[in-house]
């Protein structure tokens, strides 16, 4: 069996069937048809489109190479680590951020707890034992109590308070950080020694003890309580005005004394013993 010649057909290819088909002569006629449909027969087909006018698929899109696919997960793998990071830093800023504000918020009112009012602010504690008053204590309504040795406290740098030894004062008044008005005291038991500056005018200062009351203007000057006694004043500088509950009234100048009673008998008034006045003037060396 020959076939007419076509320009599509490869001679080789024919003569190689051909010769494959002779070599089997026991091959049936479906085998051979078969054979021949597959290599010759679609070639020869009129009806058979040409093979380049036959439209090409699409071109199918490459994968990536396992390489860049690899460095592609690397890189994403990056940046969700360093986004996560990045988010846990933040984080971390807001929470010390928060505990900075609260802890200078605690501060805050802790500070403001230990000062107190402006008052107690004010006051300066020089020499104390044990004692440490508190700044409610030191505010006008306070009580300074001292136990086995003596306190010294001073206002503004203009005057000085020595409690001595189991002293008990309280505060009733306290002038202005410019002078206006008065600091005002009571002294209750123990007694209580007062020194001022000379700049401590035009201030003004009285000390209330039992039977008495002390009105002072720049000077130096001490009390001390003898219980169900009397009230002993000593004027070591300058003068004060001593009032007794009846109404008296005396001005003691530098030297001199009072002894007022608790009997509300009339107050004595003598010269002051030199041993009454030596702890009113160590209090000179805590004045500027």
């Amino acid at each position: 069996m020959t076939f007419p010649q076509d320009p599509r057909v490869d001679p080789e290819l024919e003569s190689a069937i051909e010769s494959e088909l002779a070599s089997r002569p026991m091959a049936s006629e479906t085998f051979r048809n078969s054979l021949r449909g597959k290599f010759v027969s679609g070639a020869l087909d009129p009806s058979a489109p040409d093979v380049e006018t036959q439209p090409k698929a699409p071109a199918k899109a490459k994968p990536l190479s396992s390489a860049r696919s690899a460095s592609e997960v690397r890189r994403r793998r990056a940046q969700s680590s360093k986004a996560a990071k990045s988010a846990r830093t933040n984080q971390l800023r807001w929470i010390l951020a928060a505990a900075a504000v609260l802890i200078l918020s605690t501060l805050g009112w802790w500070f403001q707890g230990r000062r107190g009012s402006p008052e107690a602010s004010r006051w300066r504690v020089l020499a104390a034992a044990t004692e440490q008053w508190s700044p409610a204590e030191l505010a006008v309504g306070g009580q300074w109590t001292t136990q086995e040795s003596a306190a010294v406290l001073r206002l503004d740098s203009q005057l000085v308070i020595e409690l001595g030894p189991n002293s008990n004062v309280r505060l009733l008044e306290l002038y202005d950080a410019v002078g206006t008005g008065q600091t005002r005291l009571e002294l209750l038991a123990g007694s209580l020694h007062v020194a001022t500056s000379k700049a401590f005018a035009p201030r003004r200062l009285s000390v209330l003890a039992p039977h008495s009351e002390i009105d002072v203007v720049g000077t130096e000057f001490g009390i001390d309580i003898i219980p169900d006694v009397a009230t002993c004043i000593c004027c070591n500088e300058g003068k004060i005005n001593v009032r007794s509950p009846q109404g008296s009234a005396h001005t003691l100048a530098a030297g001199e004394m009072a002894w007022c009673t608790w009997d509300d008998n009339m107050p004595m008034y003598a010269p002051a013993k030199r041993e009454h006045l030596v702890p009113i003037e160590a209090l000179r060396r805590w004045c500027k």
